[in-house]
């Protein structure tokens, strides 16, 4: 054999085994490339298509009747199809050149191929009328219809609104929004009432967005102080904007810099110590999209272990909302009519979404809960086009060819694209000719697949677009279906649908693929153009031993947190069949943050289950629940226990070592229901509410200072109005009895400090002198009295002041960055 023969076969071989790799349904750390390739335990149809589409040749059915090995195959691609590889493979030196056969006992994934598939393992989001992505699918299946008229809370629409297009007027006054934009629970991430106030609601709904995307995916335990990156695609600051509008006078530097883009990624990767890349993406609409290119180049090439993904748009000013209209962006008809003939525009909607993402290879070596797959993506520039805002096909030609080869697959293998579709009737022509300008290159085939726009039923979530669509197409991979395109009627006549591959459904129909595969676009207002392809992940089932440690397992930061997720629970199970209830207990048991307040039910079904949980908070053998008394360091010898030893053991604070009670196999991560955030309400002030020495909002209190006591010139007093019906003073409670925490007291004397000092302060030897209670609606007037050093707060009880805590302080540095 020829030098040259002998190279050629050697990378066919090396390529053969590479496509192996990439269809192998379990773990394999070693494998004898030697045996059969039936016993391999791949779908050969699948390889033969693979083989097929990447190579531009036929293959017989018949062929692994043939070539029954990696060699025989390899020796019969040469032969008869060796010109095709001969320059296939051109293109395929750099990804094979660490391929080769070894022996059984060398043979690792790791070894086999580089991975360039990027597994999605966590997701969550936010979006019209829809608290989760449960919610979300359900309104897209239901064509449920979420676009209203700007709501009354973020600002009077009739003072705006103009049906004529006239200067400084909005001629359009609808969009999909988010309820209950300015609920938070910021104790639980460590943030103060009074930051809250001032924080970005994008952040805000961001930091609890991406801890539901911790849980799904089973990390909330170990995420903490790892390699991981997080991107986030964003372009617009209206909270920002209102605080400049209302002349909002700002006294601190976190005041100011709570509302800047860059705390999105940057105060996600401080409060979670993740210790990765970590950066804003600004695109415009193409955000998103921008953001998951990044993090799938920094994950292949290893500057990172995972990678959060995220993007945030909402609507909170009318100054964005009006802008737009100036430039005649938005819909008149309150609608986006994507490929329609009623094409106006679009209207703006609201979202926060956040993937995590991982390697395929080491997900499924974790076992982790992989929704999908991202097989490739591309970004460009539209570069001088006729105007910054004009698109130019070719380049949006460009980017979607470049996507579909960097996941090295055919666009016969697509039955979905998710269009950026904004609803214009110039711009949804340009995006079906590049589209079609890129499937033509390899099939001349006509309308064979689907195509679509979350967008016509949400609105256009702008720099969160982009990651709308990708879990709107997971989804529907995971339900097997492809939705219609809400309202839609009659084509765009420019469009020439029937010359295209792609067609619109004009009612639900079952995604039948052997591989469903998809790509999702997104081209931002200034040129940015980026596309994603995404594939369907199939998990092969797990076969425990018959003994497993059936405990179900719930905590929460307090009592009322911990009764909302044990409802949430019993809803879930009354409408959602747990199809492997060993998966959903591991993924608890795992896969959970620990906290104070726990519920541990031991139930070997999941009918006992649901019957347990309608029997809590009554007692029961098998129920066991309260706060915490200590927490241990070191695991328990958990194996020899009885798991109702367990269950009551965790609750009590020990330390349970749940991977060893799965010896053998470990279940799948499955998606389940996340923590159940406290919803409170923080906002900045009304106008009539704006700060001032002697009325103002001190920690997120009614305050005023008052004049120095005669008999304590020295000392400083604030006066501070309180409710038991604050959020972050009723989830405190001891045994049913609402009570004030030290927290609600160091908020206080922080706050007042500052405001006195101009100074941080440090708080020392703080003492508790009397706990403070309060009945369910009772409001109570509290005193902070201040000194250089030192510090006291009193309540005032039938005209009897009562001492409740004191301590030290110290001045540190003054207010600055």
């Amino acid at each position: 054999m020829s030098d040259e023969k002998h190279t050629l076969q050697k990378k066919i071989e090396q390529y053969v085994i590479q496509e192996i790799t990439r269809l192998l349904p379990q773990e394999t750390s070693h494998m004898d490339w030697n045996v059969n390739i039936s016993e391999m335990g791949i779908k050969k149809r699948l390889l033969a298509k693979a083989i097929e589409n990447q190579a531009n040749i036929q293959l017989s059915p018949t062929i692994f009747f043939q070539c029954e090995t990696i060699a025989e195959l390899s020796a019969f691609l040469y032969r008869e199809h060796k010109n095709n590889f001969s320059s296939f493979l051109v293109d395929q030196v750099d990804n094979l050149t660490n391929i080769g056969v070894v022996s059984k006992e060398e043979q690792t994934i790791s070894e086999v191929a580089v991975d360039k598939d990027i597994a999605i393992i966590g997701m969550s989001g936010k979006f019209p009328m829809a608290k989760n992505i449960q919610q979300f699918w359900d309104n897209i299946i239901t064509q449920c219809d979420v676009i209203r008229e700007v709501p009354k809370s973020r600002w009077d629409i009739d003072q705006w609104f103009s049906p004529q297009k006239l200067p400084n007027k909005m001629y359009c006054k609808w969009g999909g929004f988010i309820d209950d934009v300015d609920k938070f629970d910021p104790l639980f991430f460590g943030i103060s009432p009074k930051e809250a106030v001032w924080m970005d609601p994008q952040l805000r709904i961001l930091l609890e967005t991406i801890y539901a995307s911790i849980e799904d995916a089973g990390y909330a335990k170990k995420i903490r102080g790892s390699n991981t990156g997080v991107y986030v695609g964003t372009f617009s600051r209206d909270y920002w904007d209102e605080i400049a509008r209302r002349n909002i006078a700002i006294n601190s530097s976190y005041e100011y810099t709570s509302s800047m883009n860059y705390m999105l990624s940057g105060r996600v990767s401080h409060i979670f110590d993740l210790q990765g890349p970590c950066m804003p993406v600004d695109n415009a609409c193409a955000s998103s999209l921008g953001a998951i290119y990044l993090a799938v180049q920094d994950l292949r090439r290893g500057k990172c272990s995972l990678a959060f993904v995220a993007a945030t748009n909402l609507i909170l000013s009318p100054l964005r909302y009006n802008a737009y209209c100036q430039m005649g962006a938005y819909s008149a008809s309150g609608r986006c009519h994507t490929f329609s003939d009623v094409a106006d525009g679009y209207v703006p909607g609201e979202g926060v979404a956040a993937l995590l993402l991982k390697p395929l290879a080491n997900a499924v070596r974790d076992r982790d809960n992989i929704h999908a797959i991202i097989k490739g993506v591309a970004i460009n520039h539209t570069g001088k086009s006729q105007s910054i805002f004009a698109p130019r096909p070719k380049l949006q030609t460009n980017v979607i060819v470049e996507a579909w080869q960097d996941a090295q697959l055919s666009f016969k293998d697509a039955s979905f694209i998710e269009a950026h579709g904004t609803g214009t009737k110039l711009g949804d022509p340009i995006e079906i000719q590049a589209l079609t300008q890129s499937f033509t290159q390899q099939t001349s085939s006509k309308q064979f697949c689907h195509i679509g726009s979350i967008k016509s039923q949400i609105g256009h979530l702008e720099a969160a677009a982009g990651l709308a669509g990708v879990i709107k197409v997971v989804l529907s991979m995971q339900h097997k279906k492809i939705p219609v395109m809400y309202g839609y009627r009659n084509p765009n006549p420019l469009l020439q649908m029937e010359q295209t591959p792609f067609l619109i459904n004009r009612e639900v129909i079952h995604w039948e693929s052997e591989r469903r595969i998809a790509g999702v676009s997104s081209f931002g207002i200034t040129g940015n153009n980026s596309h994603a392809v995404i594939e369907e992940y199939e998990k092969f089932p797990i076969q425990l031993a018959e003994a497993y440690p059936t405990i179900f397992i719930l905590s929460a930061k307090n009592e009322q947190q911990l009764e909302e997720y044990v409802f949430s629970w019993r809803t879930y199970i009354q409408k959602n069949k747990i199809t492997h209830f060993p998966s959903a207990l591991y993924s608890l048991q795992i896969g959970r943050e620990e906290m104070d307040f726990r519920l541990a039910i031991v139930a070997s079904n999941v009918q006992q289950l649901q019957k347990r949980l309608q029997h809590y908070p009554q007692q029961h053998q098998d129920i066991f629940y309260g706060k915490i008394q200590q927490r241990d360091i070191m695991p328990n010898n958990t194996p020899q226990k009885s798991l109702h030893e367990i269950a009551k053991s965790w609750v009590q604070g020990h330390n349970i070592d749940w991977q060893s009670l799965y010896p053998e196999q470990k279940p799948w991560k499955i998606s389940l229901p996340t923590y159940p955030f406290a919803r409170n309400s923080y906002w900045i002030p009304k106008n009539n509410e704006v700060s001032s020495d002697t009325n103002m909002l001190l920690a997120g209190f009614p305050s005023k200072r008052l004049p120095a006591y005669p008999h304590l010139p020295q000392h400083y007093v604030w006066e501070v109005q309180i409710s038991a019906k604050e959020e972050f003073i009723h989830q405190q409670k001891m045994q049913k009895n609402i009570f004030v925490s030290a927290g609600v007291y160091i908020e206080i004397i922080t706050a007042a400090a500052r405001q006195i000092h101009q100074k941080s302060i440090d708080i020392q030897n703080m003492r508790y002198d009397k706990i403070l209670f309060l009945s369910k609606n009772e409001n109570k007037t509290l005193q902070a009295v201040l000194h250089e050093t030192s510090f006291s707060i009193y309540s005032i009880d039938n005209d009897d002041w009562q001492l409740h805590a004191h301590g030290q302080i110290s001045l540190g540095e003054e207010n600055g960055i």
